[in-house]
């Protein structure tokens, strides 16, 4: 085999690889122009040797580029933690303590990783789901990505929980608004997936609101009440609880735009809210079967 033909193996060994860095590719170009300048002072023809000279750099350059890692860029910012607040780079691998845990990842998406949960944050669209489980709320934002060993979850603007069981055995979705994508199964709102390591696939009904979700509350963003209307306060509740809202007196459900909140509730999760909030508002409140219904107050 020729030398032309081993340096062409290589590159084609080698594969296709990310454009060379600008400046990088500026100085191989002086490079080359020098050693060329100083063949033609020597008055000699350029021979075969330069060119392999000029694919090997180029070679090697490709290569040392496919090493270098990417930079670490922000990825998500914790929104509710037992530490303090910090941002999260591209590549960490995150562990839940005891509590569960809340990101706001950079695409807009809510992220909450339960008590025990590990995972890595690959993007900021893209999550590897190692242990435990986690919770994704898109909220209209860029569609997410959640990898496990069992399968691959993308969710279609959607509210969704995935759980890896046991030793990794089995993939539960849980789907509480919209649907997501795992492989080639759909599962619409409250429907319940199971995927077993063994191929088969279980579904059920699941509800929006209830036990199955306490967690998801835990870990669910701080409520900033300040200026909020009633319409906008009461929305919140009902995307984070899964609760229904109903007016029994139809002139408060046209006037609940109008009445604007004042306070602060600090770290009181979601379905806590209302017994501090709606007093407040002059309103009277019950829960019945995943629907909250408010009365004005006697």
């Amino acid at each position: 085999m020729n030398d032309e033909e081993q340096v062409r193996r290589l590159l084609e060994d080698a594969g296709p690889r990310p454009e060379v860095p600008p400046e990088d590719l500026a100085r191989i170009k002086a490079a080359f122009r020098a050693e060329w300048k100083e063949h033609i002072r020597r008055r000699r023809s350029p021979d075969r040797r330069l060119w392999l000279l000029a694919a090997s750099i180029l070679l090697a350059a490709g290569l040392g580029w496919w090493l270098w890692p990417a930079p670490a860029v922000p990825v998500a910012r914790f929104e509710r933690a037992s530490g303090p607040a910090a941002e999260v780079l591209s590549a960490a691998e995150l562990s839940a303590g005891e509590s569960p845990v809340g990101l706001r990842l950079a695409a807009g998406p809510s992220l909450r990783l339960d008590a025990g949960s590990q995972v890595r944050l690959v993007s900021a669209s893209v999550i590897e789901l190692r242990h435990g489980a986690v919770y994704l709320d898109s909220e209209g934002a860029a569609k997410v990505e959640i990898r496990t060993p069992l399968g691959v979850v993308t969710d279609v603007g959607t509210q969704f929980e995935a759980r890896l069981l046991g030793k990794g055995e089995a993939l539960r979705v849980r789907v509480r608004e919209g649907a997501v994508r795992v492989g080639p199964h759909k599962a619409e709102a409250g429907t319940e997936l199971t995927l077993r390591a063994d191929g088969t696939v279980v579904r059920g009904p699941i509800a929006a609101y209830g036990p199955p979700w306490a967690w998801v509350l835990k870990a669910a963003p701080p409520l900033v009440i300040e200026g909020l209307t009633l319409e906008q306060f009461l929305d919140r509740i009902a995307r984070e609880t899964g609760w229904t809202v109903r007016y029994e007196d139809p002139g408060l459900a046209q006037s609940a735009g109008t009445i604007v909140l004042h306070g602060d509730i600090g770290d009181l999760p979601p379905d806590q809210a209302p017994e501090v909030v709606l007093p407040g508002a002059g309103l009277d409140h019950r829960l019945a079967d995943g629907v909250l219904i408010l009365r004005a107050a006697n």
